[in-house]
């Protein structure tokens, strides 16, 4: 199965990030992401069908930006 992700950054601290995902912006879910640890956690789900599979693809992208220690206003995953 193929994925199309859009990931949107919404908002950005010194300790966090926030970005809405999800297969187009009209169905959008939101994600969180620790900057000191990595750890990311849904905050709401796409309404897509395996949501889940959306959600854990997203948040591999958001963590290998984390890792180059980058977050873009806009970035993807495709597969």
């Amino acid at each position: 199965m193929a994925f199309d992700i859009l990931l949107l950054k919404e908002k950005e601290d010194d300790t966090s990030v926030v970005y809405h995902f999800g297969p187009d912006e009209n169905d959008l879910g939101l994600l969180w992401l620790d900057k000191s640890s990595g750890v990311v956690k849904e905050l709401k789900q796409t309404s897509v069908n395996n949501s889940e599979a959306f959600f854990q693809k997203a948040a591999v992208k958001i963590r290998q930006h984390w890792k180059a220690g980058d977050f873009p206003e806009e970035t993807c995953w495709a597969s």
